[in-house]
């Protein structure tokens, strides 16, 4: 688990999260801002599969505007396994393309990537659940 919040309420925070290769650990990342300030995530390296990046990861927010930053190779997609819980906006922002099939929420039980048999407590213990959104369409988008 790693909590990113400010240094005080008018000392500097993290604007700039980067996410290299794959990662298939379950990981809770929590940031935090007083004031909304932008935090951009993106996606680097070269990803195991060679044109997907796997990243497993439960993501919290908290009063701060996130921007998805695609891989600006368009040939590269981006798997979210896990979830999202955010009281603020989170917006995806497509470089070099807007094909929205690029970047795939999936659930952290997806079968087709399997997660090694954890040694400690169930993660979901630690996540909190005052709030859980995750959306689905039967049987397709609208």
């Amino acid at each position: 688990m790693m909590a990113v919040l400010p240094n005080g309420s008018s000392g500097p925070t993290v604007r700039d999260v980067r996410f290299v290769g794959d990662n298939n650990r379950r990981f809770v990342l929590g940031v935090k801002h007083w004031n909304a300030a932008p935090l951009d995530i993106s996606w680097e390296g070269n990803p195991t599969s060679g044109f997907e990046h796997k990243w497993r990861c439960f993501f919290i927010n908290e009063f701060q505007t996130v921007m998805l930053n695609m891989p600006s190779n368009i040939t590269r997609n981006v798997r979210w396994l896990g979830g999202v819980m955010t009281n603020w906006t989170f917006k995806r922002r497509a470089a070099g393309g807007s094909n929205a099939s690029r970047l795939v929420f999936a659930p952290d039980w997806d079968p087709a990537i399997p997660v090694r048999e954890p040694t400690g407590p169930d993660i979901a213990t630690m996540i909190p659940r005052d709030a859980w959104l995750e959306s689905y369409f039967l049987p397709s988008t609208p």
